[in-house]
């Protein structure tokens, strides 16, 4: 039998944040302005945020497992209507602290929003970020201002997925190595670790919280078509990214050349985990009903497919700045009806 995890599809996606998107890294920032670094100290973890200044509705930005200084040329944008913050999660320096699961992270945010007086913000932030946003949402509506996904969240729900390749462990095990943990361990998830929506459980749960998300030209993320292990195969191959970790260091490497092999992920791709994504979607997408505004994205294709990474607020500003100052604008109206 094949290994699997409990959850591929969120080891993909933390390594999507430490691998792919670096390619972007040198694209246009966009305006830098000066920013006041600090710390809030909770729960034995000393969090780093960045406060970029300005006045009115505050922004809390999170893009885990990436510091605060990540949004340095997306956050002054908004700062002549808005407070913006962002925060770098516990275990990500400059931030200290014993990492954890949702709730913890979650927590984290309400945290910094509590030690700066803030009693309502909007809440920015994309992949795994998107469920500490679910979170709060659904545990803590009177502190939520407005919800904006960079990416629709595509992880809940899928706990309980197998592997019948075996690729998504050794993605698990790479992302482990490359973040300093122990790839042995990959597999090995606490309850903590994961966070199943209440939308998720129940068709009647809903979310009466105004949204906004991005999507393809297709209406989707477009994650179920990118057959992911095969895109950290072709860098490994080609020598664009080295994993710590020799175990799936060499996997990749077999997997860069071997047809066959390549073969079977794309079929466990399609079998299991693009029909699993979908359902994940439409479930978020119904949950928030009317409330949520869905953008289609014309973005470019990564390993020829268009795919809503979640970056773009870093790789191509252009194409969401307008969208998310238009729902900006719209929950500045909202909190002054209150």
């Amino acid at each position: 039998m094949k290994p699997t995890i409990r959850t591929p599809l969120a080891a993909a996606l933390a390594f999507c944040a430490l691998a792919l998107p670096i390619r972007a890294q040198d694209t246009a920032d966009g305006p830098e302005a000066a920013y006041d670094s600090a710390f809030v100290y909770v729960d034995g973890a000393r969090l780093h945020y960045l406060d970029f200044g300005g006045e009115g509705l505050p922004l809390l930005l999170t893009a885990a497992p990436w510091p605060a200084e990540i949004w340095k040329g997306f956050a002054p944008r908004f700062t002549d209507l808005h407070r913006v913050l962002a925060i770098t999660p516990r275990g990500v320096p400059p931030s200290v602290g014993e990492g954890g699961g949702y709730v913890r992270h979650a927590n984290d945010m309400l945290a910094v929003l509590d030690a700066l007086g803030i009693e309502r913000a909007v809440l920015i932030g994309n992949n795994h970020p998107a469920q500490l946003l679910i979170y709060i949402a659904e545990h803590y509506p009177d502190r939520v201002a407005g919800l904006v996904f960079l990416a629709p969240a595509s992880e809940a729900g899928l706990e309980d997925v197998d592997d019948p390749s075996g690729a998504m462990y050794m993605v698990e095990r790479a992302a482990r190595s490359t973040q300093g943990g122990d790839p042995d361990e990959a597999g090995t998830w606490e309850p903590e670790d994961f966070y199943r929506p209440k939308y998720f459980a129940a068709d009647t749960a809903t979310l009466a919280i105004p949204a906004l998300t991005f999507v393809t030209l297709e209406g989707t993320r477009g994650m179920e078509h990118s057959y992911y292990p095969l895109e950290i195969a072709a860098l490994v191959g080609a020598g664009d990214l080295s994993i710590p970790d020799s175990t799936s260091q060499t996997y990749f490497e077999r997997l860069a050349v071997d047809e066959a092999m390549q073969a079977e992920v794309r079929a466990a791709w399609d079998s299991v985990f693009a029909p699993a994504m979908l359902v994940n979607e439409r479930a978020f997408m119904r949950a928030f009903g009317d409330h949520l505004r869905v953008i289609r994205l014309d973005v470019p294709p990564m390993n020829g497919v268009p795919v809503v990474t979640g970056y773009e607020f870093r790789d191509a500003p252009e194409l969401i700045e307008s969208h998310v100052r238009r729902f900006l604008d719209e929950a500045i109206e909202r909190e002054a009806r209150r």
